[in-house]
């Protein structure tokens, strides 16, 4: 079988100290991935392509988003429309991810806004009954902006980790 030469290599590096080739490497992430391929729709019901670390949020909102970014990056070899629309379900995931935060917050330091204002207008009721919140919104904000940044100019590594299909190459 053909999975015993990724025990023996696995076994080789483990027990014996014996480092594997990058051949050797190269040809375990193959073997070990047509193993998946061929056994994760017989055991779990579903193809390994299939697979998303997406199906691990709880959040209805966010997963949707998410998977949603996900279709469109397998669409089209990745051609900037599907890219922007990619990061726009993104932006929407972070965005609610990032209301959750601020009412977590309103919560706790248990402010009487009303519930029907927006996150910019409570973030400046934030701000101004709270000074030092300013910088952590600034930082919130300027992290997304690194992020998108990254993710555009990542994009093949960003989808590997969703996808669970991580090339160490």
């Amino acid at each position: 079988m053909i999975i015993n030469k990724f025990r023996k290599t696995r076994n080789n590096f483990k027990h014996y100290g014996i480092r594997p080739s990058r051949g050797d490497i190269k040809e375990c992430n193959t073997i070990v991935k047509l193993f998946f391929e061929e056994n994760t729709e017989k055991v779990f019901g579903l193809k390994f392509s299939e697979i998303s670390l997406a199906n691990a949020i709880k959040d209805d909102k966010i997963r949707e988003h998410i998977k949603r970014a996900e279709e469109h990056l397998k669409l089209d070899d990745l051609n900037i429309k599907s890219k922007i629309n990619s990061m726009k379900n993104i932006k929407r995931a972070y965005e609610i991810i990032q209301n959750k935060y601020i009412n977590k917050i309103k919560e706790n330091i248990d402010l009487n806004i009303n519930s029907d204002l927006s996150s910019i207008g409570l973030e400046n009721n934030l701000i101004k009954k709270y000074p030092d919140l300013a910088g952590i919104f600034n930082k919130i904000d300027s992290n997304f902006d690194n992020i998108v940044y990254w993710v555009n100019n990542n994009i093949s590594e960003v989808l590997s980790i969703f996808m669970l299909n991580i090339d160490p190459y």
